[in-house]
């Protein structure tokens, strides 16, 4: 099942903190030749503005729908297939931008299926889907949030594509999810690891970690008796990307769409002012 690009539509989720690093994202699909390309908000999603506050379940906690969690945007990942006027959608995270052009997504791939994804590690993954809106049924979007907020489903069964049967998923390649890495096959980069995203760099995290308190407990005594431990379990602020090569990549993008103006003064400023980006990577770049 091969399509060409007049018949997909682009959706990138954002929220406040990520909204800039999207408008990147965006910017790096038009480079490539997409132009049907749509930021879906978080603060505009009226069922998922409802909801702020309340309580969820995630790896069977309860904790709060906040807001101003760097990843508050993951549940829009499901609500595309709605609104999309295209036969495909390509649903991604506001961190992922485009290395290179693509023309075709699936090759080889059973065209009966409607929804494709990576599979890393074993696991399916829900940051980068493709789906195909004909006759879209594995879920309604009211359904998947009503059920999350009434704690009859765990955030983890969602966002692992748990709650779908696994013979109506298809796979992608991986290299449509390249995490951390740009190699010569790497189609889409996605900065995952939230500790080392580049525009955040020294900045204080502005996100929750989501393990147990015995994990947390375990890695601050290994820290203390000198062992080997999760560095980025206990970190506090946003640290450099291991990967040279990724950084530069990404600080050309956010200097061109600067250049370009895709990004406004005022959104920059505004990024600054509510540390949404560091000073010290906007004065790392070459903008001049």
């Amino acid at each position: 099942m091969n399509y060409m690009k007049n018949d997909l539509k682009i959706f990138i989720q954002s929220n406040s903190q990520q909204f800039t690093a999207a408008k990147v994202a965006e910017y790096s699909f038009k480079k490539q030749g997409f132009e049907d390309i749509e930021i879906i908000k978080l603060h505009e999603n009226e069922l998922l503005k409802k909801n702020f506050e309340k309580k969820f379940k995630r790896n069977g906690k309860i904790i709060s729908f906040n807001p101003n969690d760097l990843q508050s945007f993951t549940l829009l990942r499901f609500f595309p297939p709605e609104i999309c006027n295209k036969r495909y959608c390509l649903i991604i995270d506001p961190d992922i931008f485009a290395v290179k052009n693509f023309d075709f997504i699936l090759e080889n791939q059973n065209s009966k299926k409607k929804l494709f994804c990576t599979k890393i590690n074993n696991k399916l993954r829900s940051e980068v889907m493709l789906i195909d809106c004909k006759n879209f049924n594995l879920w309604r979007y009211k359904k998947i949030i009503e059920n999350l907020f009434s704690l009859k489903i765990d955030y983890s069964e969602i966002i692992n594509l748990e709650f779908i049967d696994k013979n109506e998923i298809g796979v992608i390649n991986e290299n449509f999810n390249s995490h951390d890495l740009i190699t010569e096959d790497t189609i889409l980069l996605h900065t995952t690891n939230r500790i080392t995203q580049p525009w955040k760099v020294g900045l204080d995290i502005d996100f929750a970690y989501h393990s147990t308190k015995f994990n947390l407990i375990k890695n601050h005594i290994r820290k203390f008796l000198g062992l080997e431990y999760q560095k980025n379990l206990l970190e506090k602020r946003y640290q450099k990307h291991p990967n040279d090569k990724v950084e530069k990549f990404v600080k050309k993008l956010f200097e061109d769409a600067i250049k370009l103006k895709i990004i406004t003064d005022t959104e920059i400023n505004n990024s600054l002012e509510k540390k949404f980006i560091s000073k010290d990577f906007l004065n790392s770049l070459s903008l001049k």
